[in-house]
């Protein structure tokens, strides 16, 4: 649903694209990035300390619950997910493919080596890490190719804003996870949206206090 909101933008970027002011698109891509992370964030937050109980305490029940580890890759994966989605829409946008060609490869096989390889030592959980190191590879070549050919800025900036960002959300899981246990409405479902408004307030203080 977010992703397709953001969608929208796409052809504007196009445009943007091909004005060809590198200064306007660099600035524009923050900011469209930034957006992202700003859902990604809340929403892996949410995935992660409210999907639990959801499954056990609203949807299904204490049997269907899902292990932690297995919780924790499949947000991260989501997160990453997200992160991609403003380099992949302007990298196909540009129409710059054949650069990615390998990575895309990598991607492909890393996938489903360690996803076979995962599933039979792991289960479940080494298919989930399979996808998340492809997701990572690929993540990391498509942003190259991005800041090298398109917006024409510092990859190692890059990279290093993606680790600040990352753990900026580590720490606001930990506050929340610290947090919530003192709000207990004695109901599943009350319990589930104070919850969720507490991680929406949280991410948004963090958020607006560090960045403006």
């Amino acid at each position: 649903l977010f992703i397709s909101l953001l969608n929208g933008v796409v052809a504007s970027i196009g445009n943007l694209l091909a004005e060809g002011d590198k200064d306007k698109i660099q600035r524009i891509y923050n900011v469209y990035h930034f957006a992202y992370f700003l859902i990604a964030s809340f929403t892996s937050i949410a995935l992660y300390v409210l999907l639990t109980p959801f499954i056990k305490n609203i949807w299904l029940s204490p049997e269907f619950e899902i292990a932690s580890i297995l919780v924790a890759v499949i947000v991260f994966n989501s997160y990453l997910h997200f992160m991609r989605q403003p380099v992949w829409q302007i990298q196909s946008t540009a129409g710059i493919f054949k650069h990615y060609i390998p990575f895309s490869i990598v991607e492909f096989l890393l996938n489903l080596v360690i996803s076979i390889y995962g599933a039979i030592y792991w289960g479940m959980l080494g298919v989930f890490i399979g996808t998340t190191i492809a997701y990572m590879v690929s993540w990391i070549g498509q942003a190259w190719i991005l800041n090298k050919y398109v917006i024409h800025a510092s990859i190692v900036r890059y990279y290093f804003k993606q680790i600040e960002f990352i753990g900026l959300m580590l720490f606001e899981l930990l506050f929340v996870l610290w947090l919530i246990p003192n709000v207990d409405l004695n109901n599943a479902v009350l319990n589930f949206i104070a919850h969720g408004f507490i991680i929406f307030v949280v991410t948004s203080t963090f958020h607006i206090a560090l960045y403006h």
